[in-house]
């Protein structure tokens, strides 16, 4: 037997692995510093790969059922690590068709099915935590840009620096002052359109001559703020000898190579990482045997200590969709997810607008957005194994209404970081509670497979949401207008988990009985089940009738749902086959609801 929470810690490589498309942001300017390539063509290799995973994780998900998680993370290895290698070499020739194939079409799909492969094996290895263990796992998820963005940014500067054959750090300080000129730059053109001939060299030399005054005369008065201390080290490091090399090759053919040289082996390096990381967390990867609790649960539930609390059903994935439940989990997640996206969105701005901070000062506010993102994932997850899932999302959106609808007008900084930070822990905790809930609602069956249709939510969202704040602030020139309307929107939100709240309590007081066999070759024999006999005792090792039309079904590895009387009761029953990883029949769960 293997340990569970090794499986978890292979869980979290696998989704760590992937988390790291988050680090994408470190690519752009090196790129458009490479090859000159607009803002925008680069924006589409990150769009096509979270296209891709929505997509992906819907289409893949019976396959991951199918196979089975070991098989399923090797294929997410190798397409996140072979679209990796693929997007090294489009760098290495230049081509960006072929980093939109391998990081976008590839990799997406690599990150599609590594993100739900790990999730319903975990939630059958925690059925005791099953909120906390998919939360611990899409944390990595969370996590990875953390870890990757850096490892990236050290290993761009390494070689990049050899091949210009100077000190990493001085390659470090000189490109750093040199984004930060160009950056500068293109404020003054947004600024004031009459200077857009002002180009780099006038800028660089002006500064150099000490002429900083005249630069930030070209700015606003808030962008001039976070400007000065810049101009400052930009001064020094164009006045610094040993940078001298790297202001005189800036527009060389050699510098534009060195910065590509240094994106493409950092593509090759990750994707070799990662296919070997995430082999070997699939390798040991493995589903439980079906019905199995961990030993501490067991006593409970033996010694009546802890009373288990059954799935409503164990459905299949098309069984699902024809569901008012799934669409109810669709829709929820659909506007927490594009909402989340909103405030991600417009967080700069607003704080901008509402608290005063200048652009630098809000980076620093958004780039701590992503660590409570994080804790979010773990710890609502966690929570909503003591609060209830539904109960969870519906805390979601009630804090939500209200915390959308005062953000704009909070003139406090602490205050306005704190509910700022709140919403990001309710956007993630939305992502990391979802695989629960699904089991709670449909079983752990198919899991994966609902979870991926679930997740085409994210892929709209991810289209949708910037756009609703985009056309909504062109239509009325107002943030706060916005997140208003986002407030009435989780209304909606709101109402619909209120309706599932309702849906879960009604089934759950009509579910009265569930039931796990196992199968010996000729008999399906109750090994585990809350089944009362016709005398009032426990069903516990009694055969299934093989005279039941559900008998025959499950031999042939079908499900059956029906009518029967069982023990003097009338029952509507669901009866679904459960295998080994070989395909063998192993036994079956039975869930009869009393007429």
């Amino acid at each position: 037997m293997k340990n569970r929470w090794l499986i978890a810690v292979s869980a979290v490589g696998i989704h760590i692995s992937i988390g790291s498309v988050y680090a994408w942001s470190v690519f752009n300017l090196p790129l458009e510093n490479a090859f000159g390539w607009a803002k925008s063509d680069v924006a589409i290799t990150f769009s096509l790969a979270i296209f891709f995973l929505g997509m992906s994780a819907a289409v893949m998900g019976h396959f991951v059922e199918r196979y089975g998680p070991r098989i399923s993370g090797m294929v997410a290895a190798s397409f996140w690590g072979t679209g990796l290698m693929v997007a090294s070499l489009g760098v290495k020739l230049g081509m960006i068709e072929i980093l939109w194939l391998g990081y976008g079409v590839l990799g997406g799909i690599g990150l599609g099915v590594g993100y739900i492969t790990p999730v319903s094996t975990l939630v059958k290895w925690f059925p005791d935590r099953r909120g906390m263990a998919t939360g611990l796992a899409i944390m990595g998820f969370g996590f990875g840009a953390a870890i990757g963005g850096p490892v990236y940014n050290s290993i761009m500067t390494g070689v990049a620096a050899d091949s210009l054959e100077m000190p990493a750090a001085n390659y470090r300080n000189g490109i750093s002052n040199y984004n930060s000129a160009k950056k500068i730059l293109k404020s003054i053109h947004v600024n004031d359109e009459t200077t857009v001939s002002y180009e780099i060299d006038q800028l660089l030399n002006a500064v150099k001559a000490g002429n900083n005054e005249k630069i930030l005369a070209m700015l606003p008065e808030k962008l001039a703020q976070d400007a000065r201390p810049q101009l400052v080290d930009l001064n020094a490091a164009l006045n610094n000898q040993e940078l001298a090399g790297l202001w005189e090759m800036k527009d060389s053919e050699k510098f534009r190579s060195a910065i590509a040289s240094g994106i493409s082996a950092t593509f090759l390096a990750a994707g070799l990482t990662y296919l070997i990381i995430m082999f070997a967390a699939a390798s040991y990867i493995v589903r439980p045997p079906s019905g199995w609790m961990p030993a501490s649960m067991k006593a409970d539930v033996d010694s009546g200590k802890k009373k288990v609390v059954p799935d409503l059903t164990q459905m299949t994935a098309n069984a699902a969709v024809k569901k008012a439940p799934f669409y109810g989990l669709w829709v929820m997640m659909f506007i927490n997810i594009s909402c989340g996206i909103g405030i991600i969105y417009t967080a700069s701005p607003l704080a901008q607008a509402s608290i005063g901070l200048t652009p630098g000062e809000a980076a620093a506010v958004v780039g701590m957005m992503s660590i409570f993102n994080g804790l979010g994932r773990i710890g609502w997850a966690s929570f909503s194994d003591f609060l209830g899932r539904a109960n969870t999302y519906t805390l979601f959106f009630v804090v939500q209404i209200a915390a959308f609808y005062f953000l704009p007008n909070i003139t406090s900084i602490i205050m306005f970081q704190v509910v700022l930070y709140l919403i990001l822990t309710f956007y993630g905790g939305g992502f990391a509670t979802l695989p629960a809930y699904i089991g709670d609602l449909f079983g752990t069956r198919e899991l994966g497979a609902i979870h991926g249709y679930v997740l085409t939510a994210w892929a709209l969202a991810g289209v949708f949401g910037p756009q609703i704040v985009a056309r909504l602030y062109e239509v009325t020139g107002s943030y706060e207008t916005v997140l208003h309307v986002f407030s009435g929107i989780f209304a909606i939100a709101l109402a619909v988990s209120i309706l599932m709240t309702i849906y879960m309590i009604n089934a759950r007081n009509r579910m009265t009985t569930v039931t796990i066999f196992t199968f010996d070759g000729q008999d399906f024999i109750r090994s585990q089940t809350t089944l009362m006999t016709a005398e009032g005792k426990s069903a516990i090792n009694t055969k299934l009738d093989q005279s039941f039309p559900s008998y025959q079904a499950l031999i042939n590895k079908q499900s059956y749902a029906g009518e029967a009387i069982i023990f003097g009761r009338d029952y509507e029953t669901y009866y679904a086959p459960l295998t080994d990883e070989q395909g063998q029949l192993t036994g079956a769960i039975f869930v009869g609801n009393q007429k």
